[in-house]
């Protein structure tokens, strides 16, 4: 249970994130050369995936569960460049290393970094496909969790076996859920 309670607190913040980005965005970064705006997106989504980790649920001593993928779905769908999701996924990846070095963080890097390759091949399927933004947000989000799933039982720190009967079962429906 206290997996969803830190899962409903990350989805609280990225869409306190996302009011007050779009706030922001309104009002100053609207007018803004092209370049500024693609900076700022990147930026805001690296912080907020940090911030979804800073809040995160800590299994073990350095492992942390979050929801920091979800500002890469997001920006998959508002942002479909390939370059940019990748720089994304990276960086919200090193962000991991902020809370420690260690097989944990490095593993939390490494999926981040698969993530934002998926999402850039993600986007050249958006960008390309005459279906509704619903059917591309469903897939997007559908590939995304499920990816991290792989991720983390093929690289992660707590035996596969382990993670797939034990926390998957939780983590998968509430990260799907919460995601969309």
């Amino acid at each position: 249970m206290e997996y969803l309670k830190i899962f409903f607190i990350n989805t609280a913040l990225l869409i306190t994130l996302a009011y007050l980005a779009n706030l922001i965005y309104k009002h100053t970064i609207t007018y803004a050369p092209e370049r500024v705006k693609k900076v700022s997106w990147v930026l805001l989504a690296i912080f907020a995936g940090w911030i979804s980790s800073f809040f995160g649920y800590r299994l073990e001593e350095h492992v942390i569960f979050d929801l920091r993928f979800v500002p890469l779905i997001i920006s998959t769908l508002a942002y479909p460049h390939p370059f940019i999701l990748i720089i994304i996924g990276v960086g919200t990846g090193l962000t991991r290393l902020t809370f420690g070095i260690n097989e944990a963080a490095v593993v939390g890097v490494l999926n981040l970094s698969i993530l934002g390759f998926v999402c850039a091949g993600l986007s050249f399927w958006i960008r390309r496909t005459a279906n509704s933004v619903m059917n591309k947000g469903l897939v997007t989000i559908i590939v995304v969790n499920l990816m991290n799933v792989i991720n983390i039982a093929v690289f992660g720190v707590i035996p596969a076996r382990e993670y797939i009967t034990d926390i998957m079962p939780v983590t998968l429906p509430a990260g799907l859920g919460l995601s969309m």
